[in-house]
């Protein structure tokens, strides 16, 4: 599956952040700008109605199966929630996607290790045991062989921007508070290749990985505790998406991916509210089975009124200078569509961004680019969020 290597730098660009962009299939290069349509990816119904989940731009006539899914993991109920989107140019040749996020556990202590499932003597499986992986080895040994069976690893290496912005982010709603448990971020970006019938794709590969780590103390053999302590990790795989293109063209469409990566957004009413469900089902698991069905059932109306408040902690907590520094650390700048009022999420070095109030979005890095002449239609800029 290779070897671990730095990502070539023409596939990454010099500071392994300009991942992914370029111009849509039905826009020529030359035509310096970008037509794209906002997506919701929205969660149809486990909070009572239908709620937006994330929002992302994609070029506008580009092809989209895009959802949240609900699979009723007790066991593992992190890994019960999965977000998802494939996108795809209209001949197919270009493509886009976000894979659902993955949590798994780990226990140093071997004895202890067959205690971490608390719903085990219930026939009920919990979280996989696996190795706490860092970025890189969980895309060679975890996520390839799952989502790219059959794929070659041409490169491999570590975003230490992205990792900063992570780090950056968790200090923010932390307020640096010490705690027993620590707290690890890591982000790798693979090159691949893949053979198919139509001739060999390539596809960047980003995943961010979010490790909590506690040290308890080790069984000892007479089922006491002894002196030394036990790595006990909960690693969660996220923000997991793969650019791709015919062999030779990846890097044409740079700009392209680049704007798609960036502008994709959890909803953070959705998100806390999911984080909500997670503790929720925590809490049942530890209390028993028996009342399974009442605990839920009360999380799943607390959860609808915090949606239905527009909960969003982030937002409140975050403090705005550390804010900036996460976005130009992500390289996207936070623009407020003045015709809908939504936030939408761009990647940075464009002259001009422009909306024409029905979903269409168009970057444009030339000066003179004017879209109510190159496209029709009554265009108004954006401009960027002031905080």
């Amino acid at each position: 599956m290779g070897s671990r290597t730095s990502v070539p730098l023409a596939a990454v660009g010099a500071a392994m952040l300009t991942i992914w962009p370029a111009a849509a299939v039905t826009v020529p290069v030359e035509a310096q700008y970008l037509l794209m349509r906002r997506v919701a990816i929205v969660d149809p119904g486990a909070f009572g109605r239908p709620v937006e989940a994330a929002s992302i731009l994609l070029p506008k006539d580009w092809q989209v199966e895009a959802g949240v899914v609900w699979t009723g993991d007790i066991g593992c109920p992190r890994n019960g929630v999965k977000l998802s989107l494939k996108a795809h140019s209209p001949d197919g040749t270009l493509g886009f996607e976000v894979f659902p996020d993955y949590v798994w556990n780990w226990v140093d202590d071997p004895q202890a290790r067959a205690y971490t499932n608390p719903l085990a003597a219930y026939g009920i499986t919990g979280c996989d045991t696996l190795p706490p992986y860092d970025a890189v080895g969980y895309l060679q040994n975890l996520f390839l062989p799952r989502w790219r069976p059959g794929a070659t690893l041409v490169g491999i290496g570590q975003v230490p921007e992205l990792v900063q912005a992570m780090q950056m982010e968790f200090l923010a709603m932390s307020g640096g508070q010490p705690s027993p448990i620590q707290t690890e971020f890591d982000v790798a970006l693979a090159a691949i290749e893949t053979p198919r019938a139509g001739g060999t794709v390539e596809e960047w590969v980003l995943a961010s990985l979010v490790r909590t780590v506690a040290y308890l103390p080790v069984l000892s053999g007479m089922g006491g505790f002894g002196n030394q302590m036990s790595g006990n990790y909960t690693t969660a795989a996220v923000s997991q998406c793969a650019a791709r293109a015919p062999k030779g063209q990846l890097e044409r469409h740079e700009k392209l991916f680049e704007a798609i990566y960036r502008s994709f957004r959890l909803n953070p009413a959705w998100e806390s509210a999911v984080a909500q469900h997670f503790l929720t089902m925590e809490r049942i698991n530890l209390k028993g089975v028996q009342d399974r069905q009442r605990i839920m059932r009360q999380s799943q109306l607390e959860i609808g009124a915090m949606i239905e408040q527009g909960y969003n902690t982030r937002a409140e907590i975050m403090d705005r200078s550390a804010e900036r520094q996460i976005r130009a650390l992500r390289g996207v700048e936070a623009y407020i569509d003045p015709t809908t009022r939504t936030r939408v999420d761009l990647t940075t070095g464009y002259q001009g961004a422009w909306t024409n109030g029905l979903g269409d979005y168009v970057l444009s890095d030339s000066p003179a680019f004017n879209p109510a002449r190159e496209l029709q239609g009554n265009w108004t800029a954006l401009q960027p969020e002031r905080r």
